[in-house]
């Protein structure tokens, strides 16, 4: 069925609700620079499309995007960031409006790092007021496609079919290499890959320097932590990760499908469990 709010109408709106065990994902993103070849949506745009295929798999309802992401610091060409107290009073209306369509389980589903430290804080804000939603938290997982070579090597090449020997042989590679991946790095560039490859630039790639510079580093060990940990010293290039050389759209469309069946198994875990719901009728009790 049609999983997506926006594409949803008013007649099928209800069964949507219902087919969901009234579980709601809000994907979570932001507008920031991803170095060279990758767009600046990439966090909004891959946690988006890996929600709706995993709904796919487990029936939720997959809300509108919330691309109003913290960028803190520098803003390179095409980044932007919001203000902080802003940004959790719509997410607050925001959720107000899902739990009023009937609605208890909202899931913020978080495809960009820098947002960990305000929607942790949101769940605390919500903490004391008398919502009858409860509000959950998960962030963005990498394990593809550097655990797709442990899969390779442990199941064969035909764990997946979508990718050729030779691109099974290359990460494989990248794996036994330990290539390094985070931000802007094979990891992202290959979801990017099964997603739009058109908006992917890999000869841009050798402009940037994705490794760190440590700079911040003597803080940190010190137990000294500046915002983000000093990330942005560390990279200012926005870029954190070897040059994914050799990605391409089929090992993308791999990683998409491993990565969009775990998330459809933490989809189902979270319709079915009912001691969410309970616990929070609890403490809503205990506000009285």
């Amino acid at each position: 069925m049609e999983t997506r709010w926006l594409y949803t109408t008013s007649l099928n709106f209800p069964k949507l609700v219902e087919e969901s065990k009234q579980t709601c994902i809000i994907p979570v993103g932001s507008i920031e620079k991803h170095g060279y070849h990758l767009p600046v949506g990439m966090d909004m745009l891959h946690i988006s499309y890996l929600a709706h295929m995993a709904s796919q798999l487990e029936t939720v309802c997959i809300a509108p995007d919330f691309f109003f992401g913290d960028v803190p610091g520098a803003q390179p060409a095409g980044s932007m960031t919001f203000d902080m107290s802003l940004v959790m009073d719509m997410m607050e209306n925001y959720c107000d409006q899902i739990g009023n369509q009937g609605f208890t389980k909202i899931l913020l589903l978080n495809g960009h790092g820098g947002n960990g430290a305000w929607l942790h804080l949101f769940q605390r804000r919500l903490e004391n007021k008398k919502k009858p939603y409860i509000v959950i938290r998960s962030g963005a997982h990498y394990p593809a496609p550097f655990e797709m070579g442990k899969i390779i090597q442990k199941e064969g090449y035909d764990a997946f079919p979508e990718m050729t020997k030779e691109d099974c042989d290359y990460i494989v590679k990248c794996r036994e290499d330990k290539m390094y991946g985070g931000h802007a790095g094979l990891d992202e560039t290959s979801y990017m890959m099964g997603i739009c490859p058109e908006s992917v630039h890999l000869e841009t790639l050798g402009m940037l320097d994705g490794h760190s510079t440590h700079m911040a580093d003597y803080l940190n060990d010190a137990g000294l932590f500046l915002i983000d940990d000093g990330w942005e010293i560390n990279h200012p290039n926005f870029y954190c990760g070897d040059d994914p050389v050799g990605c391409n759209e089929r090992i993308g469309k791999a990683a998409l499908r491993m990565e969009s069946q775990r998330l459809a198994k933490v989809f189902k875990l979270l319709k079915d469990d009912e001691n969410i719901v309970k616990w929070h009728k609890e403490r809503l009790e205990k506000l009285k």
